[in-house]
C-alpha cells in the first residue's frame, strides 16, 4: 500500500508545486507599490492648430479649394470647332472615343472660378460623365446623348445644360458663327 499512496502522491506534490511557482509570478514586485503612490500630473490641451486650405483635388498643387466642386465642361472637337478655349488653363483633359470615331474632350476644371473661357461647348456623353462624376464635378454642356441623360437621371445627379439655361449660363460667340 505504501507504494500506492507514493504513487499517488508525486503527481499531487508536482501540480502543488507548478501551483506555487504561478503564484510566485503573480506577486506585484518589490517597490511596485512605492512607484504607484505618486500622483500623476493632467495633461493641459494643447490649442487645435487652424486647418491647411484644401489642396487641388485634381492636382495636388496648393491653393484653397475649401468647399469648392470641380466642374467638367465638354468641350467640342468636331468641324469648325477650332480654336478651342480652355483646354490649356483645366487641371485635368479628357479625351476619349464617344461615338464611333468621333474623339471627345471633357475640361475639368477645380473650381468654378478657375474657368475664365472654356469651348465650344459640346453635348454631354456618358464616358466623360462616368469618369468626372465620382470627383462630384458639375457637367457643363449643351444637350446630352440619351444614355448621359439616362445616368443623369438614375443618379439624380443635377448637371449644367445650356440646352435648357441658354444664355443665362452660356455666350453665344458672334465671331466664330460669322467666321462659317
Amino acid at each position: 500500500m505504501t507504494e500506492r499512496s507514493n504513487k499517488k502522491k508525486y503527481p499531487l506534490c508536482a501540480a502543488a508545486l507548478a501551483l506555487a511557482v504561478l503564484l510566485a509570478g503573480c506577486a506585484p514586485a518589490e517597490g511596485a507599490a512605492a512607484a504607484t503612490a505618486q500622483p500623476t500630473a493632467e495633461p493641459t490641451e494643447a490649442p487645435t492648430p487652424t486647418p491647411e486650405p484644401e489642396a487641388n483635388p485634381l492636382t495636388g498643387e496648393q491653393g484653397d479649394y475649401t468647399n469648392q466642386r470641380p466642374v467638367a465642361v465638354s468641350i467640342r472637337t468636331g468641324d469648325g470647332s477650332t480654336p478651342q478655349w480652355g483646354i490649356a488653363a483645366a487641371d485635368v483633359l479628357i479625351e476619349g472615343v464617344t461615338e464611333g470615331k468621333t474623339a471627345g474632350l471633357t475640361a475639368v476644371f477645380a473650381s468654378v472660378d478657375s474657368v475664365e473661357k472654356a469651348g465650344p461647348v459640346a453635348p454631354g456623353r456618358d464616358l466623360p460623365l462616368q469618369l468626372v462624376l465620382p470627383l462630384n464635378a458639375v457637367p457643363v454642356h449643351i444637350n446630352k446623348s440619351v444614355y448621359a441623360s439616362n445616368l443623369l437621371n438614375v443618379l439624380q445627379y443635377q448637371d449644367l445644360d445650356g440646352y435648357h439655361a441658354g444664355t443665362a449660363g452660356f455666350a453665344f460667340d458672334e465671331d466664330r458663327a460669322n467666321s462659317g
